[in-house]
């Protein structure tokens, strides 16, 4: 299950679009709306829609493959094959 979340404080509705799939959202606490879809794993495409409007990048995103203006893409860290065995500073 893969979480989407993104802050629009002012929207009265706001939609994840999921693989060309519209899933409704839920507002939260602070301006947050939440959603889940099952079948969204690395390199799932993902954009928001508020009010009805044009589909949008999520501005948290960690992988924007189509440039700035483009969907979103789901990035499961895990997948990705480290090639050092750096472990980082103590």
């Amino acid at each position: 299950m893969t979480e989407f979340e993104v802050w629009a404080p002012d929207a009265r509705r706001v939609e994840a679009e999921v693989s060309g799939r519209l899933l409704p959202m839920s507002p939260g606490d602070g301006g947050w709306w939440r959603t889940e879809a099952a079948a969204a794993g690395d390199g799932t495409r993902y954009a928001f829609r508020l009010d009805g409007g044009p589909p949008l990048p999520d501005p948290r995103s960690r992988r924007q493959p189509d440039g700035p203006d483009g969907a979103s893409a789901v990035v499961e860290h895990e997948r990705f094959r480290w090639r050092h065995a750096w472990e980082g500073r103590g």
